[in-house]
């Protein structure tokens, strides 16, 4: 690797890290003047089991479960760290994981 790919990928990685932290601000700023009195507020009640396409469903309160599954991967360096909110979620992940580790691997050695 010549010195001036390695300075390009420094200063790469440097505009990638400030516009990160740029965009968290200005998503701070942004959220900072929202009315915390209108969150909920869409036209009706927000303890109403009303939502404006549900006329003709019928709720019941006893059947309230969320399917919401998840996982993620954070590497470091090429040690991954493998997290999933149930065992499919964790497998994806961990496939996911060991593409990334032999992408780092590839970078590392052959470049």
């Amino acid at each position: 690797m010549s010195m001036g790919m390695g300075n390009s990928i420094i200063i790469a990685g440097t505009v990638l890290i400030v516009m990160g932290i740029l965009l968290l601000f200005i998503s701070i700023v942004r959220r900072s003047g929202d009315d915390p009195s209108k969150k909920y507020s869409n036209n009706y009640n927000y303890h109403s089991h009303y939502t404006p396409n549900s006329e003709n469903v019928d709720h019941d309160d006893n059947n309230r479960h969320s399917n919401v599954r998840g996982g993620g991967v954070v590497m470091i360096g090429p040690i991954p760290i493998i997290f999933g909110s149930d065992n499919q979620s964790a497998k994806v992940m961990m496939i996911l994981a060991i593409i990334l580790m032999l992408i780092a691997l590839a970078i590392m050695y052959l470049i």
